[in-house]
């Protein structure tokens, strides 16, 4: 593992763009931001400035191994020779001190002029022509941007005393031949450093303005070509005077040079640069933060997906659940830290309830960092955890955060309390439901991210992170849940079976050896008065049959399980997911019988409070009832909205299959009430419904339902036979005719709100059998407080 993230944090250390690479898809860091054209026109606009009017250059330290993406740019590895040529020049040849610099990071440095000599420009422009050595010794004159290249200023912020005074000491360690001076301007009450110098030949000063984001400089802006303060119009240009010539040929008017006389009017000009560098800063700050949220949100995406399909493929009935789900964990956790903190400084470990078996521990069930792979006998006390849930009455975010960690700490084991660091670990506490604690995450982060420059980096990371937190704790919790079902389920199976060995024996006894005697057996005299019970007797058999059938029906339904008095447990939850996550869960049984199930919500987001388990199973009930008794073939339709003003929250569920009859309204939340078309159709037990009105009630709503015939026919059928003419081909023409008529009445809104396959009846012999039941839309709707 490499020290170093390719990727992330964004900490880009120079603009412009490689070879290869768009402002889209670049890498900040290895390949540079912004196309050349938009860095020289922002050059060019700002050398313009009403306040400034004078030749700007912008410096950046790249890799020694840079491809300019301008085709007009100089070779990376040619001396420059015609300035006018590119919009991006190497900076060649060195000052010596510099040259140190740069070759100790493997770093050149490249500048972009603004295209233009403004003003004093004009003169130098016409230096660099009277002798092609003259560019060189620009270039190595300039090169003293470079000392902001320095290691010592990796972190340098022109805003801080502390970083000025070590800007000083650097630059006295260098012992530069010409006097660098570093100065400040004050924008807004707070002081910016910048440096100048004066060139030997010109005498003009030359001011450089380090351009950072997040701490890290990213370029120097250089203020050329200026005569300030004790300029000597004489002496300039000693020695070279009468070989400069202008780019016309015409000789060079010194007169002309530009002098700023007083400070007042420098300030003005340094102001302006300033400003428009904030600006420049807090815009390309706003690039990096918004590319850095595109890649940790990207990046998280595919994590969270791949981790998914790992849980989706772990079968609850295998016997290594716990060690299946620890390993998609952790496979997750390597992913994140070798996206997000590859260093070997941190690491992410979790903790929880166990999957299999009760313990008075939270036990690991998921790592990364090779610190911690072989070493699995850390864990925290469940018993000294119970108190935490007292510290959530604390308002102050970071008392709480306190209070939390030393609860947390004092009920780890000795393992974690001997390699915890109270400046670098952190340590986030979960719940299920209510306040009972369900899991811990350690993490460790490296020293790389909590660094000042990686500030937003940070925030943003933890908060993906923690929402990854949830979504594994999710994952976990339905993988506990399931095995836990499952034993249950399976302890239920066995009582069952267990029953079977009474039930079955009597259901046996009750058909086929409590007969009542043959008639012929009866003497006539006794006949008339034996006739009078013999029909009491069947009905007695029958009803002893049916109490021992449906008995026999609890005991095998082991899934269905209800209590006399719900006591509830409400918590706030955003209830799109819990339906969202329940349609996901039964898309596959109802796919089984070609029906789809379709969600849609008049708000996007809604909380409430509710007891997420039985809520959830009361919602379960009623969309299994919509997938065991709708047509098959059919929709189901799943709305929820809520109404702030009334404080309710309401769920609607729509299927179309055999109606309700308006005699059986009340009497479908009946325990163990079933209709008679129900039971035709599919074993139940009658207790689906009972429980639905029971947890609304324990909610403090209610649930009603309405049934409308749309059809005589079975509409998914019918709209099958529209599809494939040949099923009817065996019924009368007159009975065709009205499958016709009755296609053209439903054509359009029906269609399209009951109708999900129209190829899953093959035969015709099918058609036939289903075509005549007819069609009812049958609407439930639940509605309970939101708070």
């Amino acid at each position: 593992m490499n020290n170093i993230i390719a990727e992330w944090p964004i900490l880009p250390t120079f603009l412009s763009l490689q070879k290869g690479h768009t402002e889209e898809n670049t890498n900040y860091n290895a390949d540079g931001i912004f196309y050349t054209d938009y860095l020289r026109g922002f050059l060019a606009d700002l050398s313009h400035d009403k306040h400034i009017k004078n030749a700007l250059s912008l410096f950046q330290f790249v890799p020694e191994t840079f491809q300019p993406l301008d085709p007009n740019a100089e070779g990376v590895n040619d001396i420059p020779t015609n300035p006018d040529k590119g919009t991006v020049l190497l900076n060649e040849p060195l000052d010596t001190r510099i040259e140190c610099i740069l070759k100790k990071q493997k770093k050149i440095i490249i500048r972009i002029d603004s295209g233009t000599f403004v003003n004093n420009g004009k003169l130098c422009g016409a230096f660099r022509r009277c002798n092609g050595d003259n560019t060189r010794y620009c270039f190595k004159q300039d090169s003293i941007v470079g000392i902001f290249a320095d290691e010592e200023l990796n972190n340098f912020d022109p805003y801080s005393d502390s970083d000025r005074k070590r800007l000083e000491e650097i630059l006295g360690e260098y012992k530069q031949e010409r006097k660098i001076i570093v100065e400040d301007i004050e924008i807004n009450g707070k002081k910016r450093t910048y440096i100048h110098y004066t060139c030997p030949v010109s005498l003009f000063e030359e001011h450089v303005f380090p351009i950072f984001v997040h701490g890290q400089i990213i370029a120097c802006l250089m203020l050329g070509q200026m005569a300030r303060g004790n300029f000597n119009r004489a002496l300039t240009f000693s020695g070279y005077r009468d070989k400069m010539k202008h780019k016309n040929g015409e000789p060079v008017n010194f007169e002309t040079i530009e002098i700023i006389s007083c400070e007042e009017d420098w300030d003005t000009k340094a102001r302006a640069i300033v400003e428009r560098i904030t600006i420049f800063e807090k815009r390309l700050e706003e690039r990096i933060e918004h590319r850095s949220t595109r890649y940790i949100n990207e990046a998280f995406d595919e994590i969270e997906r791949n981790f998914r399909e790992e849980v989706k493929d772990i079968n609850i009935r295998e016997e290594n659940v716990s060690i299946k789900f620890a390993n998609a964990l952790n496979k997750a956790f390597s992913a994140i830290r070798e996206k997000f903190d590859n260093c070997q400084d941190g690491f992410i470990r979790m903790f929880a309830l166990p999957i299999d078996t009760e313990h008075d521990e939270l036990v690991p069930i998921g790592w990364a960092g090779a610190e911690f792979e072989k070493k699995d006998n850390s864990s925290f006390s469940l018993r000294q955890l119970k108190g935490i849930d007292k510290t959530l009455k604390i308002k102050d975010d970071n008392e709480l955060i306190k209070r939390q960690r030393a609860i947390i700490i004092e009920a780890a084991s000795e393992d974690i309390k001997n390699r915890f660091d109270e400046d670098n670990d952190f340590l986030l506490p979960g719940w299920l439901a209510g306040n009972e604690v369900a899991y811990i995450v350690w993490k460790r982060h490296s020293k790389v991210l909590k660094s000042r420059k990686n500030k937003h980096n940070l925030s943003i990371y933890r908060k993906a992170l923690k929402n990854f937190y949830s979504i594994a704790q999710e994952c976990y919790s339905y993988i506990r849940g399931a095995r836990m079902e499952l034993l249950l389920e399976t302890t239920i199976q066995e009582s069952a079976h267990e029953s079977a060995h009474f039930i079955l024996p009597a259901i046996d006894v009750v058909e086929n050896h409590l007969n009542t005697l043959p008639k012929e057996m009866i003497l006539s005299a006794y006949a008339e008065e034996y006739s009078k019970h013999i029909d009491s007797y069947a009905r007695y058999k029958e009803e002893v049959l049916e109490s021992l059938n449906q008995l026999w029906e609890i005991n095998s339904g082991s899934s269905l399980i209800f209590v006399s008095d719900i006591n509830i447990k409400k918590r706030k939850v955003e209830v799109f997911y819990l339906l969202y996550k329940l349609k996901k869960m039964l898309d596959n049984r109802a796919m089984d019988s070609h029906k789809t199930i379709s969600y849609s919500q008049s708000n996007n987001y809604v909380e409430a409070d509710i007891d997420v388990p039985y809520f959830n199973h009361a919602l379960y009930n009623l969309l299994d009832n919509a997938i065991k008794y709708g047509h098959e073939g059919s929709k189901i339709h799943i709305h929820m909205d809520a109404d702030r003003q009334k404080n309710t929250l309401n769920v609607r569920v729509v299927s179309f299959g055999i109606g309700i009859p308006k005699d059986s309204d009340n009497r479908i939340y009946n325990l163990f009430e079933r209709g008679v078309e129900a039971s035709k159709i599919t074993r139940g037990t009658g207790m689906g419904m009972y429980i639905v009105r029971k947890v609304c009630k324990a909610h403090g709503g209610t649930i009603s339902h309405s049934s409308e015939k749309l059809s005589n026919y079975n509409v998914p059928v019918l709209f099958n036979y529209k599809a494939k003419n040949a099923l009817a081909s065996k019924c009368p023409q007159e009975q065709i005719s009205l499958y016709d008529d009755e296609l053209a009445r439903l054509s359009g809104n029906i269609e399209r709100d009951v109708v999900n396959d129209v190829r899953f009846v093959r035969y015709a012999i099918v058609f036939s059998s289903k075509i005549n039941i007819p069609t009812y839309r049958n609407i439930f709707d639940i509605t309970i407080p939101l708070h």
